[in-house]
């Protein structure tokens, strides 16, 4: 067994005095508690090496200096290079050695940072319903044996753990997360804030040409934002790549994975949607949530029976077609007419009252087009030929 520095000292000390005729070699075995046979074999090795401290054995892997001044020397002369390149430059040089030798290398001599532990994160929850509203899309391959990746777009309520909305759809785009935002808003109400990850359709794109910022604003505005802050709702978005910001939501879309599949095995898209929503019936007012002990509905009952509902009645009129659509610029013709997406329309009441002004159409695929100027309302019209965005 190992001895620590101080035990060894103290045995050598022992064994010296037996060599120095202090004590016997029996009374040394019963201080040490070995034998008398041990006695001599430490004795034998104090003489050979003048210490009973063990010298320790070079390691056989042991990374030569020579191995180490390169891996520094490729570093510094480009510190952008990863470890993978660094092994590749030091295999033209003849040195054969592996990324986690380079990595370790780097960080024993600064210049590499040394990895944060793991960070704890603090559990929070709303106490209304409507605080806020999780919104997110799981790629996955819900329908068994299909082979098709298909998109779940869900909502879930942070305190009641409600799922408040989940369709499938093939694509994940602007026009999807909308219906999944309206459907929220229509049936219960407006929340204070939907929380989003960083999807260009939420976020927007953070590049773009300075003919683009300024003669095409709307071709960068995001469409989701403007609708949703145009209700008097704050859109929140996630950290990037941090999904434990909705952590939520993250564990129901698992919990959901691993369940949902085998009950839609063979289904046709259409059917898996009634399916998911008679499964979200079932998850609503059956399944009893680890966390909150309570059925998602149960908790939101109460919550609205003791006053903690943030949610804002609907608008009603036009208002929410207006704000859940695709909003564009078109100017004018002198026919009164403007051209959208390769189709003509044209423009009824007032004459030629709009022509050469530039009017702002709200696009409701594959539905209508909603006119306005300044403002103001002009007409409604047959949305014509089909929507250049992929539609579910």
């Amino acid at each position: 067994m190992p001895y620590s520095t101080e035990e060894t000292s103290w045995r050598e000390s022992i064994i010296r005095d037996v060599r120095r005729g202090r004590i016997t070699v029996e009374r040394a075995a019963d201080l040490l508690g070995c034998t008398a046979r041990h006695v001599h074999r430490l004795l034998k090795i104090l003489a050979e090496r003048g210490t009973l401290t063990h010298p320790g054995h070079s390691a056989p892997n042991k990374l030569r200096e020579e191995t180490e001044a390169a891996i520094l020397r490729i570093f510094d002369a480009n510190p952008k290079r990863n470890t993978q390149q660094i092994v590749d430059f030091l295999s033209d040089e003849g040195i054969e050695t592996n990324r986690m030798t380079v990595w370790r290398v780097l960080q024993r001599s600064e210049r590499r940072p040394v990895p944060r532990p793991p960070e704890a994160y603090r559990r929070f929850e709303h106490d209304a319903i409507g605080s806020l509203v999780y919104q997110d899309t799981s790629d996955h391959e819900w329908v068994l044996g299909s082979g098709e990746r298909v998109r779940c777009i869900a909502n879930e309520d942070d305190h009641s753990r409600k799922l408040l909305f989940a369709r499938f759809f093939r694509h994940d785009g602007v026009w999807e997360n909308m219906i999944a935002l309206r459907s929220v808003v229509e049936h219960e109400g407006l929340p204070r804030a939907f929380f989003v990850d960083c999807a260009s359709h939420f976020s927007g794109h953070q590049q773009r040409s300075i003919y683009a910022t300024v003669k095409h604003p709307e071709a960068w505005e995001i469409q989701i934002r403007r609708a949703v802050e145009s209700l008097g709702v704050t859109l929140s978005n996630s950290r990037p790549y941090h999904p434990q910001s909705k952590g939520k939501l993250e564990r129901l879309f698992g919990f959901m994975q691993g369940r949902l599949p085998h009950e839609l095995t063979g289904s046709s898209l259409a059917d898996a949607n009634e399916k998911l929503r008679a499964w979200v019936r079932r998850y609503n007012h059956s399944h009893i949530h680890s966390e909150t002990r309570m059925t998602p509905q149960a908790r939101w009952a109460r919550a609205r029976k003791d006053g903690r509902s943030l949610f804002v009645p609907t608008p009603v009129g036009e208002r929410l077609d207006d704000a859940f659509s695709f909003h564009d610029q078109r100017t004018v013709r002198k026919d009164n007419t403007f051209s959208y997406q390769g189709q003509t329309y044209q423009i009824t009441g007032k004459g030629g009252w709009y022509i050469g002004k530039e009017v702002e159409l709200h696009v409701l695929p594959p539905k209508k087009i909603r006119v306005f100027w300044m403002k103001t309302f002009v007409c409604e019209l047959p949305f014509q030929g089909a929507f250049d965005q992929p539609i579910d």
